[in-house]
């Protein structure tokens, strides 16, 4: 056992046996350089001569905890990446906005005005992006073709073109494997267009039925 967590185990039993409570505790044991998560559970039992033990099971939840943890990284990279993204886009758009307003009676009417069009155009383009890239309703609206194509529409670019073909896929599936399959691609694409310097993207996307 963990020499950080003894002491933390040895209460939780003491007071399982004095309380005669149920015992459910999470403990890191290590063995050299190995270090494993198990989950401890159990309760106290009493003998036919009126003898105490504990009867329970313990189980590695090494790979669960794991997998909790890059989880969580993931959701906290996700959010900072959110708040970047609407400092550096959206807001500066509409800092602009203000400026412009400030200027309105230094400048042309008509040339203000066109020019306030611009970036509220602007500021409404970034923020649906923005709103597709975090949920896009296209995908429970529509299915995984539709929202792979509006993607592909969304992130080409002059200097780089994006497609989508996709079969089978033409009926309404797992939700949540859509959404998984959509958050993969999303992150290859965007990978693409910040290292790969590619000027055409073509993803192909094919759901093949395998029978035992």
């Amino acid at each position: 056992m963990h020499p950080d967590d003894r002491f933390k185990i040895d209460q939780h039993f003491r007071t399982a046996i004095n309380e005669e409570k149920e015992i459910d505790i999470t403990s890191r044991f290590t063995n050299g350089d190995k270090q494993c998560v198990a989950n401890i559970r159990g309760h106290l039992v009493m003998g036919a001569a009126g003898e105490q033990r504990f009867a329970g099971i313990m189980w590695d939840i090494t790979e669960k905890r794991r997998l909790e943890e890059k989880a969580l990284h993931a959701e906290q990279n996700e959010r900072k990446r959110i708040s970047e993204t609407l400092h550096d886009s959206v807001s500066q758009l509409l800092y602009g906005i203000k400026l412009q307003l400030g200027q309105l009676d230094k400048t042309s009417k008509p040339a203000a005005t066109e020019r306030l069009n611009q970036l509220l155009e602007m500021a409404i383009k970034e923020t649906r992006n923005i709103s597709f890239e975090l949920a896009p309703s296209t995908l429970a609206d529509f299915g995984l073709p539709a929202t792979l194509a509006e993607l592909s529409e969304r992130l080409s670019t002059p200097k780089m073109k994006i497609t989508a073909m996709v079969s089978g896929f033409d009926r309404p599936g797992d939700p949540l494997l859509e959404s998984t399959i959509f958050r993969i691609i999303q992150e290859l694409v965007n990978n693409c267009m910040k290292h790969s310097g590619a000027s055409y993207v073509r993803i192909s996307l094919k759901k093949i039925n395998i029978s035992k």
